[in-house]
């Protein structure tokens, strides 16, 4: 009778035991995806802020993409930045926000074909990459001039 006892606690012991090592797996699972959730949400918060910014600058970038556009293709690149060095505080003045470092290659270029337009001999200039997002997105045909003669032959190609 007591031997049997004991071998009924003692099984009762291991399966207590078992349930003890199940409960410390499940803590520490749920631990790690508490951790996760808490970096998750993190970086939920900063791609939300991230996104409220770049909202807030749309309308500026665009405005600063359509006047390259309209007005910058036949000038040098060193008067494009000094326009857009003067369209920026008009931009502040109107409370348009623009993210610092505006780059038309970035507002207007998909990688990929700035990417194909570089293998195809596309210079690597500033100037030669915008002359050709402006001649890839304006409605008709723009006046450019291209020093390093990077278009050359490549005008109706271009945005193709």
């Amino acid at each position: 009778v007591l031997e049997a006892r004991y071998v009924k606690a003692d099984q009762a012991k291991d399966a207590l035991c078992n349930e003890i090592e199940l409960a410390q797996r499940r803590v520490g699972q749920a631990q790690k995806v508490l951790t996760t959730v808490r970096k998750e949400v993190d970086r939920w918060k900063r791609n939300a802020e991230a996104s409220e910014t770049r909202h807030k600058q749309v309308l500026g970038e665009a405005l600063l993409a359509s006047g390259y556009l309209a007005y910058l293709g036949p000038v040098l690149g060193s008067y494009r930045l000094q326009a857009e060095a003067g369209w920026g505080p008009v931009l502040e003045r109107h409370d348009i926000a623009l993210a610092p470092g505006f780059a038309l290659a970035e507002s207007l270029g998909d990688a990929m074909l700035l990417e194909q337009w570089r293998d195809a001999g596309l210079p690597q200039s500033r100037t030669a990459v915008e002359n050709a997002l402006i001649m890839a997105h304006a409605p008709q045909w723009a006046l450019l001039i291209d020093p390093q003669v990077g278009l050359h032959g490549r005008g109706p190609g271009i945005g193709a």
